[in-house]
């Protein structure tokens, strides 16, 4: 058996350290989105930034207002993680249709659990 992997091409730069796996494994294409440590850091401060205004909102009474807050607060951060640490930003798109449809199914489930919740006193039922 010959050994055809120099004849493959590589999209990282020759003095990367995935190119040369990717020789031996024999992949035709690697294609690495490398983001700088500027972006990492970045992005850290902005959610240490929205913890600390999570604390801070948790400790004050705005009545209905500190759960639309707390969600508010929350899903900024589950979207700066997904986004960056997790590289969806940069990636396929059937990845970025993967992660819609997983967003998309967690809403059905809380709206199914939320219709069942605001209906249990319709029917009048003792033991509510």
């Amino acid at each position: 058996m010959e050994k055809h992997e120099t004849s493959r091409r590589t999209s990282a730069s020759p003095g990367h350290k995935l190119a040369g796996v990717a020789a031996r494994e024999g992949v035709a294409d690697v294609s690495v989105h490398l983001s700088p440590l500027r972006t990492y850091g970045l992005v850290l401060l902005v959610l240490l930034f929205l913890t600390a205004i999570t604390v801070s909102v948790a400790f004050r009474d705005l009545g209905v207002l500190n759960d639309i807050a707390a969600l508010t607060i929350a899903v900024t951060k589950m979207t700066l993680v997904v986004l960056y640490f997790m590289h969806a930003k940069y990636s396929t798109r059937l990845t970025k249709i993967v992660i819609v449809a997983g967003l998309g199914w967690l809403l059905i489930l809380i709206g199914f659990t939320l219709s069942d919740y605001l209906s249990r006193g319709w029917l009048g039922v003792p033991g509510k």
